[in-house]
């Protein structure tokens, strides 16, 4: 490794540690964009490489528009790549010299801090919600693959600086999967499934029921004196069922939510008394149009607002005044494909449209993550990036926070007022190497601030 440092040194590269904010610095024809990590080389015994965009041109012809370089290897310095990344935190200045004879000076990048690993490092895990708990840090419903194959779902505790503190096997079965979980004010941790399970902060079992709330419940709240969740039947009917706080059924109805020539993708419940419901056309073209409804539990019809299919409204948010719609406009591979979020006023009004584009191997069914804090809008997307957002439809800031392969599966506020995002990581330690393979992940967690800073854990 010593040698292998010397000669990188004299051959290619100057690493300084450097103080100071960091910006995206243009020098010569190359502009580091970001640094990620998992690479096949190393500098200073770690993986390095960093994301760079280049104009340069050679005898006329222009480089691609990401180029690579590698450490040490004598390959050229440039090829068709879609990352360089150093994976150690702080702050340096590079100087590179290509063999194409073009140099770059003094050019600064941020190293962002590692994400935490939590969980096995030998068998396959899959976190699927997070939870703040009241008496260590955090709550993780997750899933492993055991060693014949099948699915056990865990709890799994661990503290505010993510270390992992236990955990309790679930009593759900191994076919079934958790539809939805949450806090309710007793923090307790509700997890629904086939059946209803309430686990105080310990961790123990207060109590169970086997009653099915519908095939595949996907929204719930608590309300006063209970539960209300709701979901679609195996016909596709929208069932409500409002439950006690032992979670015994009060009521149990379908609301009638059939229109002709529309399909109903999602649905959220905004108060113990109004759906909100997100319909498109059944017309299985991309120029489908959308509408979204505000109806009442007894079937009245509140307001309705029709939308162009360039501003998808699969799903809602409710904020302080009007709502964020947001949803996926066209397939993967389209021209035109993006991620919209449209805020509208009250009754439906479009006041402002934001279009991000998507990448290619996100699932149609995206979930973003939505947050308003003082009069900001933070979204994190299923890719690790993060945007925040004014409420006149200005980006602050937008940021990834792992490297693009990561998902991100869930993200919390946490009493600090941080955020934290639980990840899926790609990186396979039974073969010790990064993977495209969602099957070979690591749960991660990482911590940002309302600025998208990255926390260091380490």
């Amino acid at each position: 490794m010593t040698k292998r440092i010397a000669f990188y040194l004299s051959f290619a590269l100057i690493v300084w540690a450097c103080d100071g904010p960091f910006e995206k610095s243009v020098s010569g024809a190359i502009t580091i964009e970001s640094s990620q990590f998992g690479s096949d080389y190393f500098f200073a015994g770690l993986p390095t490489m960093f994301v760079a965009k280049s104009s340069v041109s050679y005898r006329g012809i222009p480089y691609p528009n990401i180029d690579k370089w590698t450490f040490g290897d004598n390959d050229a310095s440039v090829n068709v790549a879609p990352y360089h990344v150093f994976d150690f935190p702080g702050r340096y200045r590079v100087s590179v010299s290509t063999d194409k004879g073009e140099g770059y000076a003094d050019t600064l990048i941020l190293i962002e801090p590692k994400p935490s690993l939590i969980g096995s490092k030998h068998r396959p895990e899959r976190g699927k919600f997070l939870l703040t708990s009241p008496v260590s840090g955090y709550n993780i419903i997750m899933a492993t693959i055991n060693s014949t194959g099948a699915t056990e779902w865990q709890m799994l505790t661990v503290t505010s600086k993510f270390d992992s503190l236990r955990s309790r096997r679930l009593p759900i079965p191994t076919h079934s999967d958790v539809h939805l979980t949450f806090l309710n004010r007793d923090f307790h941790t509700v997890l629904v499934s086939d059946g209803i399970w309430e686990y105080n902060e310990w961790g123990n079992v207060v109590r169970s029921v086997t009653t099915r709330v519908g095939a595949s419940p996907i929204s719930g709240i608590e309300i006063d004196d209970g539960y209300i969740m709701g979901g679609f039947n195996f016909d596709a009917s929208l069932v409500i069922t409002r439950f006690d706080r032992d979670f015994q059924v009060i009521a149990q109805g379908r609301l009638e939510t059939v229109r002709p020539g529309y399909f109903l993708p999602n649905f959220s419940f905004e108060t113990d008394e109004i759906i909100r419901l997100h319909y498109r056309e059944d017309t299985g073209m991309d120029n489908a149009k959308w509408s979204f409804v505000k109806m009442s539990l007894n079937g009245e019809t509140l307001f309705e607002s029709s939308y162009e299919a360039d501003l998808a409204v699969s799903e809602s948010f409710k904020l302080g005044t009007g709502y964020l719609l947001y949803g996926v406009r066209s397939y993967n591979g389209a021209s035109d494909a993006a991620v919209v979020f449209t805020k509208v006023d009250d009754t439906g009004a479009v006041e402002w449209s934001l279009k991000s584009p998507r990448d290619s191997w996100s699932p149609y069914d995206f979930k973003a993550r939505i947050f308003e804090l003082d009069g900001f809008i933070y979204i994190f997307f299923d890719n690790q990036r993060g945007i925040k957002v004014s409420m006149d439809g200005n980006v602050v800031w937008s940021k990834r926070f792992s490297i693009n392969t990561d998902r991100c599966i869930d993200v919390i506020l946490n009493e600090t007022g941080n955020f934290v995002i639980l990840g899926a990581h790609q990186f396979d330690y039974l073969k010790m190497e990064y993977t495209t393979d969602v099957i070979n992940t690591d749960i991660s967690l990482t911590e940002v601030t309302i600025d998208g800073t990255i926390v260091d854990k380490h």
